[in-house]
């Protein structure tokens, strides 16, 4: 089989070059077409050659820029869903500052509104706790009702002033407020009045104390007319009761 193969390449070789030089040629004339078809096929392998190395390079070149592309689609990703993150905790923050100021709001608004009922009715919050307070609400129509649940300092007032009316009963100021004292007015009524004890203007008066006839706590002014004497019994009974105003 080899010696066949053989054979038949060189005759198609002796046939290639009696082609090129023409069958009546000279043996020389054979043999250099047949040198010509070996160079011919080794150009054209040589080529062959190049051009798939060409061609790997191509696709090498092809396949580093995809992998350039997905790199640079996944750092846009990962930009995109770490801006994304940002904006999400920023807007949770700026949730969270707003509900912190609602609340300080909504507490500051609560603490006016009490300021104004108390201003209005003084002690009106012992008064809502009464036994007396409870009862005369629920025999009220709901309008009236409803005033105690609304958060308007308005209708919480006008409800005490219905209460007021109906009961006749002064509004009672928690026992022991200390009210604020001013040293020269009380110098001043001693100087006018002068201890009941000791018959001295100055110093201390054993068995009595200096009291307002209308308490500071209910508007009464710390002024020399609006004080005078008590037993030392007397102020503590009064204090038992608690101020009424």
């Amino acid at each position: 089989m080899r010696p066949f193969t053989i054979a038949v390449l060189v005759i198609s070789l002796l046939a290639t070059g009696a082609h090129a030089q023409g069958w009546g040629g000279a043996p020389e004339g054979g043999a250099r077409g047949m040198q010509q078809s070996i160079d011919t096929w080794q150009r054209v392998e040589r080529e062959k050659e190049l051009i798939k190395q060409q061609n790997e390079f191509l696709m090498e070149q092809d396949r580093i820029q995809a992998e350039r592309e997905r790199q640079l689609i996944l750092e846009r990703r990962a930009q995109e869903l770490a801006r994304q993150q940002e904006q999400r905790q920023a807007e949770e923050r700026i949730q969270r500052e707003r509900a912190s100021l609602a609340a300080e709001r909504a507490k500051l608004e609560m603490t006016r509104a009490k300021l104004a009922v108390e201003q209005a009715h003084p002690g009106w919050e012992s008064a809502i706790r009464t036994e007396q307070f409870s009862a005369w609400r629920k025999g009220q129509p709901a309008s009236v009702q409803r005033l105690g649940e609304s958060d308007d300092p308005k209708d919480a007032i006008l409800m005490l002033d219905l209460y007021k009316r109906d009961t006749a009963v002064p509004m009672v100021v928690q026992k022991n407020v200390p009210a604020k004292r001013n040293p020269k007015a009380r110098a001043e009524f001693m100087r006018q009045q002068p201890c009941p004890a000791t018959g001295k203007s100055k110093g201390a008066c054993p068995g009595y104390v200096v009291d307002h006839l209308k308490p500071i706590a209910c508007g009464g002014a710390d002024a020399p007319g609006n004080m005078q004497w008590k037993t030392t019994a007397e102020a503590k009974a009064k204090d038992a009761a608690g101020v009424r105003c």
